[in-house]
């Protein structure tokens, strides 16, 4: 009986009108109105083990269509559990404060309309739990300290070794002009919440990060372009290679900075200045390579191809392949072309003409350098 009473009270639902369906706004014309049930995942550091079972209770509210999910949140607060913790502030999807996920998906609960929810995933029932790949305070509040050190990582300032101008630091529009993408990023952490590289490696730097590298690489007033690039090319730093192409974080980023963008030009840097002496670099030629050639990845030779010549990486590539042959999963040592490889290897070259031809991406003299690779 205990249990029933205190379910009975973390359970706070609203009285259905006798008019659900539509309710009467000031104009006069018809709102659509439902009852929607909110399952929110609770939980206390300073009193839950992190290990515990997450418990979840259920609310429900008579929401009106338009009503986003911070207004309810908020209701739910207001009026009916005052221990609820969320964070919140501007309302307008411009501070980045309100991130969690939405039935397994980050999205930010001020720009979140709720009927919409519904409708896409033809339920009133709707899930809300805190970010991911970050550890839960309390509620849907989680601890950001490895999003802000991985951001810090980066140096997300202009560095700058001449004399500073006595006034403005003026950039061409056309400078800043690239830089407008990167810069709409309002760090709120929802695409390093659902970075699927970051479930296997806590290390790497995330979408973020590594988009806002891109934004201090690209300013044409900052003097240690060639460093940043070397350090987010260094295997160890678990910045550009690290990433898996996923796309999730362009999927869910609620500023269209698209993140994996950012990355890749990164890579093209990278690669473009003759840094591609690391397996992530070898694994993207051998990768397109076999592609360009044949019209399909080469499985034979991308393994050896993208470790190179190292005795302990053959090594360590030795068991899986025997366990390949062992299971009849070793893939055929001629890499015969598939049909219609020669219209792939056309678009190929017409892509690379392209870029050859687009010099104000790759040809900015102050940012690339060809290194010895001994010296890497």
């Amino acid at each position: 009986m205990k249990d029933k009473k205190i379910a009975k009270e973390k359970t706070a639902k609203y009285k259905k009108p006798n008019n659900a369906d539509a309710v009467k706004n000031k104009s006069g014309k018809g709102v659509k109105s439902k009852i929607i049930k909110f399952r929110i995942q609770r939980f206390d550091a300073a009193k839950d083990k992190k290990d515990d079972t997450p418990r979840y209770d259920t609310f429900e509210l008579e929401v009106k269509e338009g009503t986003t999910l911070l207004d309810c949140l908020d209701m739910i607060k207001w009026k009916h559990d005052g221990s609820l913790t969320y964070r919140r502030n501007c309302k307008n999807s411009i501070c980045g404060s309100c991130g969690m996920k939405v039935n397994k998906r980050t999205k930010l609960a001020c720009e979140t309309q709720v009927h919409k929810v519904t409708e896409t995933f033809c339920s009133d029932e709707i899930l809300i739990e805190p970010m991911g790949n970050m550890k839960p305070v309390k509620d849907l509040v989680v601890d950001m300290g490895n999003f802000w050190d991985a951001l810090h990582a980066v140096k997300p300032w202009i560095i700058y070794d001449g004399s500073f101008p006595e006034k403005e630091f003026i950039m061409k529009k056309e400078e800043a002009k690239k830089l407008d993408a990167v810069a709409s990023c309002i760090m709120c952490g929802v695409c390093y919440s659902d970075c699927n590289s970051l479930e296997v490696e806590k290390r790497f730097l995330g979408p973020a990060a590594l988009a806002r590298a891109l934004r201090y690489a690209d300013d044409s007033r900052d003097t240690r372009k060639k460093e940043r690039l070397r350090a987010l090319n260094k295997p160890s730093n678990h910045g550009i290679w690290d990433c898996t192409h996923c796309f999730a974080c362009v999927q869910v980023c609620p500023m269209k900075v698209a993140p994996l963008e950012q990355i890749l030009k990164i890579r093209k840097y990278a690669q473009q200045s003759g840094m591609i002496f690391n397996p992530g670099a070898r694994h993207h030629k051998a990768f397109s390579d076999g592609v360009k050639h044949a019209g399909w990845i080469n499985e034979v030779t991308l393994p050896m191809k993208s470790v190179g010549l190292n005795i302990v990486g053959f090594f360590q590539l030795a068991p899986v392949g025997m366990r390949m042959y062992f299971k009849g999963k070793m893939p055929d040592i001629w890499h015969k072309p598939i049909v219609g490889a020669e219209e792939i290897k056309k678009i190929y070259l017409e892509l690379e003409k392209k870029e050859m031809s687009n010099k104000s991406d790759i040809k900015e003299p102050e940012l690339f350098e060809h290194r010895n690779p001994n010296k890497e």
